[in-house]
């Protein structure tokens, strides 16, 4: 599994050579809250937790914890927080499809690879729930400087009196991978 995800993730992310050795991830943006059915003590604004850093030979784990359990958690992987296709960014993009949707400038990043968050549950209780993904990183020395930005997309399709989707998207954060 690790090596279909370096070959993939190398192919779309390098974007030439990084100096920086020194692991970093760092924040950018804003989230977008989304639609009003999103409770209170979910902020996007909060962006991401990433309790480990992006080191070579180590795993990097990135955590939605304010996303509710029935939405579905994905996180937008990227080369680019200023270019995507022909449009710059950040992009302004819907987070209600109903017909009279809200939409603000929420797409941060370039989306190059999308991984499915998974919900974990830490603690063995509910409320401490967090959408994660995993990030196997290989011991290869290439990879260090390795630059690549993130961003998470919450979704969930609601029935409830007519169908709407509704999004959330969190701040971003720059990655760059070190020794």
């Amino acid at each position: 599994m690790t090596r279909p995800f370096l070959l993939l993730l190398t192919a779309f992310l390098v974007a030439g050579p990084v100096a920086a050795q020194t692991p970093s991830v760092t924040p950018f943006g804003q989230g977008c809250r989304g639609p009003l059915l999103l409770p209170d003590r979910y902020d996007p604004g909060q962006g991401m937790w990433v309790p480990t850093q992006p080191s070579i030979g180590k795993t990097l784990y990135v955590s939605a914890p304010w996303a509710p359990d029935d939405y579905v958690a994905l996180l937008l992987v990227g080369k680019s927080n200023t270019k995507w296709l022909n449009s710059s960014l950040p992009l302004t993009v819907p987070t209600n499809f109903a017909p009279a949707y809200q939409t603000g400038p929420c797409l941060l990043t370039s989306i190059e690879l999308i991984a499915s968050g998974i919900l974990w549950y830490p603690y063995g209780k509910v409320q401490d729930q967090r959408w994660i993904v995993a990030f196997p990183i290989p011991k290869d020395t290439t990879l260090v400087g390795l630059r690549f930005y993130m961003q998470w997309a919450i979704y969930r399709a609601n029935t409830v009196g007519g169908f709407q989707a509704e999004m959330a998207w969190s701040a971003g954060a720059k990655v760059v991978v070190g020794q």
